[in-house]
């Protein structure tokens, strides 16, 4: 009876146990790749052509604006904003400034430096009663205080930029919640007149939501224009491979021989 368990024990030992197969994961079968390029329909080339630039510009003689005629401008202007009719002047080494003032509220400053003449003003207070209208309207009103178009010499808005703007004081309890800078150019038959500093935008003025005027400054436009002729701006055009030619020869110490 030992004998037999022992040898059922071995055949069992001995068996080797099956195990099924896993079944595989069907997969979505997935279609070529396209290699064909699908051409646009109703497609239109065009070239770019460059700006007709003029062979010569009309040239002008100018008269700048001297600190006694914008200081007339600001004394005309003060009533309208205002401001004390009775004038302050500082002299500080180079600096000369003269103030229209109406104290702790508003202010316009004429200042002659070695660079030139600006006219600056500032609003912390707004005046009670001030109309309410448009940022773009109080801007072009206020600017034409101190400057009128004339047939020689226009003024011109060349965009407008939002806030914050840095050394922008105001001071009102109900403080407004968008300020806007309003930019404009002095110009002669669409061309532009620049400071000597050869920036365009020669006057801008930054007004609330309200409309009211808070900051201004002004180059002030020259004086008188006279019309002197025209220059030639361009030289006759030279072939490409001659200006190659010629910055080698400029860089070489011997001499360059060129076949065609």
């Amino acid at each position: 009876i030992v004998i037999v368990i022992i040898a059922a024990g071995v055949f069992l030992g001995r068996k080797t146990v099956t195990t099924t197969p896993a079944t595989p994961i069907p997969l979505a079968p997935q279609a070529p790749p396209n290699d064909s390029f699908v051409q646009p329909s109703k497609v239109i080339f065009s070239f770019v052509a460059a700006p007709a630039v003029p062979a010569n510009l009309p040239t002008y003689q100018f008269q700048a604006a001297t600190r006694a005629s914008v200081e007339q401008l600001a004394n005309v202007a003060a009533p309208s904003l205002n401001l004390q009719a009775t004038p302050s002047s500082l002299q500080m080494a180079d600096t000369y400034t003269k103030t229209w003032a109406w104290p702790n509220q508003a202010q316009i400053v004429v200042t002659e430096t070695k660079s030139g003449i600006t006219l600056s003003f500032q609003q912390i207070l707004a005046q009670r009663g001030a109309p309410v209208r448009p940022p773009a309207d109080a801007a072009a009103a206020f600017l034409s205080l101190f400057f009128t178009s004339s047939p020689d010499v226009s003024i011109t808005p060349t965009g407008v930029s939002s806030g914050p703007f840095d050394g922008l004081l105001v001071l009102d309890p109900s403080n407004p919640p968008e300020y806007k800078q309003y930019n404009f150019r002095y110009t002669i038959g669409g061309y532009a007149i620049t400071t000597s500093g050869f920036n365009d935008n020669t006057a801008f003025v930054i007004v609330d939501s309200a409309g009211v005027v808070r900051s201004a400054n002004i180059t002030p436009p020259p004086a008188s224009v006279t019309h002197a002729g025209t220059a030639g701006i361009l030289t006759p055009e030279i072939p490409s491979f001659q200006i190659k030619v010629l910055r080698l020869q400029i860089r070489s110490k011997t001499p360059i021989k060129t076949c065609c």
